[in-house]
């Protein structure tokens, strides 16, 4: 799933593990978001790690901006990276 969260947006996706890979536009604004997954281990959830504009970033906050430009995200499916500090403040915030 795509949720937007304020000035960024959450990637989550979940799709048939036959699925080898798909994309999807997304416009906010003035600004076009290419968003490409890729499913190289035939799984089902779970981030193994994401890309906005060829820089690693968190798929639970990618930063969302009406720039007017168009900016790739690129997300593989597979066994979910560890906790960065901004996904674990985000789930014990959830939590509470």
């Amino acid at each position: 799933g795509l949720k937007r969260h304020g000035a960024s947006f959450e990637l989550d996706p979940c799709i048939p593990a036959a699925w080898p890979e798909y994309s999807i536009v997304w416009r906010f604004g003035r600004t076009g978001y290419d968003i490409s997954v890729s499913n190289p281990e035939h799984r089902c959830r779970g981030i193994a790690e994401a890309e906005l504009d060829g820089h690693p970033v968190d798929p639970a906050a990618i930063p969302l901006v009406d720039d007017g430009v168009t900016h790739r995200v690129r997300v593989v499916v597979g066994e979910q990276a560890p906790s960065t500090p901004t996904t674990a403040r985000r789930r014990t915030a959830a939590r509470a």
